[in-house]
């Protein structure tokens, strides 16, 4: 671990400003999406919107998120795998080991599953 520059395997400490970006994503799939749908189901209007901000939530936000988070998710998942944080029953470090085995989760079956998909799709 000291090798590689980290001073502790906390994920959440490890990933840093690509843990927010993460969140923030979430936050948008969880929250945002159902009203802007709920809205355009009451009311009939804003479909171009809601067809625009879901294609780009899940074709454009969340490929950036993992190509450039790559090398960071697979380092925070290892690290957390080596020696998870398990021997304290803070709530941070209980979380942190749960976000480093989502990060080792998206680096090893969730990213390569979406970028078969992507290319195996008709490019239309």
């Amino acid at each position: 671990m000291k090798e590689l520059g980290y001073k502790n395997n906390n994920a959440i400490l490890n990933l840093g400003t690509l843990f927010v970006f993460v969140v923030l994503y979430i936050f948008k799939v969880l929250c945002v999406v159902p009203v802007i749908w709920l809205y355009t189901f009451i009311t009939g209007k804003g479909k171009g919107v809601l067809d625009w901000f879901i294609h780009k939530m899940f074709y454009s936000e969340i490929i950036i998120i993992l190509i450039e988070g790559f090398m960071e998710f697979l380092i925070s998942g290892y690290l957390n795998a080596v020696d998870p944080l398990l021997h304290t029953s803070k709530s941070g470090d209980v979380v942190s080991v749960y976000v480093g085995y989502f990060s080792l989760f998206k680096t090893i079956i969730l990213m390569p599953g979406l970028f078969i998909y992507l290319f195996t799709r008709p490019m239309s």
